[in-house]
C-alpha cells in the first residue's frame, strides 16, 4: 500500500496542477471520486486487471461509464493515460492526494464519519456532530464520507483524512483501550 501511495502522489499532483491552472477543482475532484467508487466493485477491478483484455477495450468500458458525465479532453486523456501504463487501480490513492491538496489550499479539512448506526441528515443527533466538529476543527471542515460500522456498537469516529488523525469516541474504541490498561497492570 505504501509503495501504491508513493507512485499515486504524482499523478495527484499533476491533476492538482491542471485543475489549479484553470480553476476545476470540482470537476476533477467528482471525477476521481466517480472512479473512487467505481472500482470500489470487484466485476470493475478484476475486469481491469485482466491482462488479457486490451488497454483500447477497457479505456472504452471507462468512457461508456461517464460519457454521459463528463465531457472534458483532458479527462479522456487521464483516464487514458492510467490504463495504459497500467495505474489506473491507483485512483483512490490519487484521489486521496488530490483532496489532502486542495484542503491545503483552501485551508480546510477532511473528514471521514464513522457510526454504529444511521444519522439522518438534519437530525438532532446530526447537528450535535456539527457543533462538536466546529469546535474541534473550526468552521473549516467538509465530510467527505458518512460510514455505518456496526462493530462500533456505539458512538462515534471521526478520521482527520487532512492530517491523519483519528478522533474515536465508539464504545468499541473504549472497550480496546480498557483491554490495553488492563493488560498493562
Amino acid at each position: 500500500m505504501r509503495y501504491s501511495m508513493k507512485i499515486a502522489r504524482p499523478y495527484a499532483k499533476a491533476v492538482f496542477n491542471i485543475a489549479k491552472k484553470d480553476g476545476s477543482y470540482d470537476e476533477w475532484k467528482f471525477f476521481l471520486f466517480f472512479f473512487t467508487k467505481v472500482i470500489e466493485k470487484d466485476e470493475v477491478k478484476n475486469f481491469l486487471k485482466n491482462p488479457l483484455i486490451s488497454s483500447l477495450i477497457k479505456i472504452k468500458f471507462l468512457q461508456s461509464i461517464y460519457k454521459d458525465i463528463f465531457k472534458n479532453d483532458l479527462l479522456d486523456n487521464f483516464i487514458s493515460f492510467l490504463i495504459y501504463t497500467k495505474k489506473f487501480l491507483l485512483i483512490s490513492f490519487i484521489y486521496l492526494f488530490f483532496m489532502k491538496s486542495l484542503s491545503s489550499l483552501f485551508g480546510s479539512v477532511q473528514l471521514k464519519i464513522d457510526t454504529a448506526c444511521s444519522i439522518f441528515k438534519n437530525s438532532v443527533l446530526d447537528k450535535n456532530i456539527v457543533i462538536f466538529l466546529n469546535s474541534a476543527f473550526g468552521e473549516k471542515f467538509f465530510i467527505i464520507e458518512r460510514k455505518i460500522d456496526k462493530k462500533l456498537i456505539g458512538g462515534i469516529v471521526v478520521n482527520d483524512i487532512s492530517h491523519n488523525n483519528v478522533i474515536d469516541m465508539s464504545f468499541y474504541g473504549n472497550l480496546i483501550c480498557l483491554k490495553k490498561k488492563l493488560l498493562i497492570l
